[in-house]
């Protein structure tokens, strides 16, 4: 038999006689013990994976078989349950334990029907070698078979708590309160989880400190100028009545400006007529005709030429923070900037007043 330690290697033996240590002295398994144990061992990792662990301590043992029989609920051979428990009950282990765990063999009560007999047979009623105090004696039926293998084994439900019925009604109503229990902190406890996930995607939603920072910064800086556009705003409405004389006197000017164009193209066209073409309109409205007029092309021209000189010379002089226009007298951050290729206005052909650029891409606006 096996020792009752589940560490605890077989008794070794010599021949029929078992050799016992001496007491007090820790003796080491013999060789035939280890050869044993390996064998053990080699059969568990074969069918149930190198993580296997034999199993030789009888009432953990009994406790496997019981509870494979209960949920295999039919009866099973020794082959069948070393099988099904892949080995790790050592088969010397597991006959012992089931025998401890039948009922009598001779047992006329078994609960098994003696139907495959031709007659019936005179059997002697014999006493179960089980030990009493066993919680495991009894909890097993058995049926002789031909031989030791074929010998049938199934858990025997009235040895059972609440006879095989289950737990008790205290025991089953206390379980079934605390599934219940269980259940609603289950429920509470995912309620709080889908709060925190709703809390977290609100949060990586909302920008980070810096993030608001910066935007602050950029936010401010569009008010300060919002803020300067509304007060410009304020002082062009307050002088709405200046705009309107200003205005006047433009349109004024410009009055005055086509008269005396008119007169002076309508002297040059007279000119041109009566001396056939000697003095020639364009070339004196260009700068280059026999008479020196102060045309509006003539200023458009020079001031076009000068800019144009200014701006070469302006390459060479990257430390000047001059403009090549002029110099400019108001804060372009509270006032419109004018145009750096504006050098002068003119008439168009409609008799209107419009601006002319340096640039050939800039036309007239």
């Amino acid at each position: 038999k096996a020792n009752n330690s589940a560490n605890t290697l077989p008794p070794t033996t010599h021949g029929a006689k078992q050799v016992t240590p001496a007491p007090g002295k820790k003796s080491q398994p013999s060789a035939q013990a280890m050869a044993i144990h390996r064998k053990w061992q080699a059969a568990a990792e074969s069918m149930g994976g190198p993580e296997a662990r034999i199993v030789v301590d009888k009432k953990a043992a009994k406790k496997l078989i019981v509870d494979l029989l209960y949920d295999a609920f039919r009866p099973m051979n020794i082959t069948q349950i070393h099988a099904a428990l892949k080995a790790i009950v050592p088969s010397p282990v597991l006959k012992q334990c089931l025998d401890d765990m039948a009922l009598d063999k001779d047992d006329d009560e078994n609960m098994f029907a003696e139907s495959d007999d031709d007659e019936p047979k005179a059997k002697k009623k014999k006493k179960s070698t089980a030990n009493s105090s066993d919680e495991f004696a009894g909890a097993l039926a058995f049926k002789t078979g031909r031989n030791s293998n074929t010998s049938l084994y199934f858990l025997d439900h009235t040895k059972q708590k609440n006879n095989g019925n289950g737990l008790e009604i205290d025991a089953r109503n206390q379980l079934h309160t605390e599934k219940a229990l269980a259940e609603q902190e289950r429920a509470k406890l995912k309620s709080d989880v889908n709060q925190m996930e709703a809390d977290t995607k609100r949060l990586l939603g909302e920008p980070t400190n810096e993030v608001a920072n910066a935007n602050l910064e950029t936010a401010e800086a569009a008010m300060n100028n919002l803020r300067e556009t509304v007060e410009e705003a304020r002082k062009l409405k307050v002088n709405e009545k200046h705009k309107k004389q200003t205005k006047r006197r433009i349109e004024g000017m410009t009055t005055q400006w086509r008269k005396r164009r008119r007169l002076c193209m309508d002297f040059l066209i007279s000119m041109e007529e009566n001396t056939d073409g000697t003095i020639s309109m364009k070339k004196c409205l260009s700068g280059d005709g026999q008479i020196d007029v102060e045309s509006d092309e003539k200023a458009i021209k020079d001031s076009k030429t000068y800019a144009e000189n200014k701006r070469a010379r302006k390459k060479f002089k990257s430390v000047s923070k001059k403009s090549w226009i002029g110099t400019k007298t108001q804060d372009s951050s509270s006032q419109i900037a004018a145009d750096e290729n504006f050098i002068g206005v003119k008439l168009n052909t409609q008799g209107l007043i419009s601006r002319v650029f340096l640039d050939d891409n800039n036309n007239d606006k």
